[in-house]
Order: structure tokens, then C-alpha cells, then sequence
């Protein structure tokens, strides 16, 4: 019950088929599951690839099964660093 937290800190492709996994065994759908799902994306460099490697393959995904990913993405990093590249543009 209430909130379930993952934190994904790897490019290991397991590590997120279980999150998942998990999420689509625990709704509906994967659609109406990652509908509901709060992605936060965090980088406390410049130059931090793994949270953007991440963004990217979620952000594939939502896209994928047609959920716009702006309402379910935020992003907490430096100005100018990677993520903010990444993310800033696509309105997350």
C-alpha cells in the first residue's frame, strides 16, 4: 500500500525490465501503471551519463505505448550538465 520508491542507479538493462516488471505486475496494464509512475531523474555532475542513458530508455518506452512522459518526468541537476540537456528541452 501507498507509494513504492525503485531507485534505478545502474545502466544494468535487469535492473530496470524488473522495475518493470514490477509495476506492470501491480496494475492494469504497463500503460496504466507507468501512467501513474513519477520518473525523477538526478545528477549531482556535469557529466553524469547513467540517469540520461535511463530517461532515454523510459522516455522510449512512454513514448512507444503513446503516454505523454512530460507529466510523469522531473529532473533535479546542474545547469548545463547532461541531464539538463537532455531533459530541459523535452519539458521535463
Amino acid at each position: 500500500k501507498g507509494p513504492k520508491c525503485f531507485v534505478l542507479d545502474s545502466t544494468d538493462p535487469a535492473k530496470l525490465k524488473a522495475i518493470l516488471g514490477w509495476i506492470e505486475s501491480h496494475s492494469e496494464s504497463i500503460e496504466a501503471g507507468l501512467k501513474s509512475t513519477l520518473v525523477v531523474g538526478m545528477a549531482l555532475g556535469m557529466t553524469s551519463f547513467e540517469p540520461v542513458f535511463n530517461l532515454e530508455k523510459l522516455a522510449a518506452l512512454y513514448d512507444k505505448l503513446g503516454i505523454d512522459s512530460q507529466s510523469n518526468f522531473v529532473y533535479m541537476t546542474l545547469p548545463g550538465s547532461v541531464l539538463d540537456r537532455f531533459a530541459g528541452p523535452r519539458g521535463y
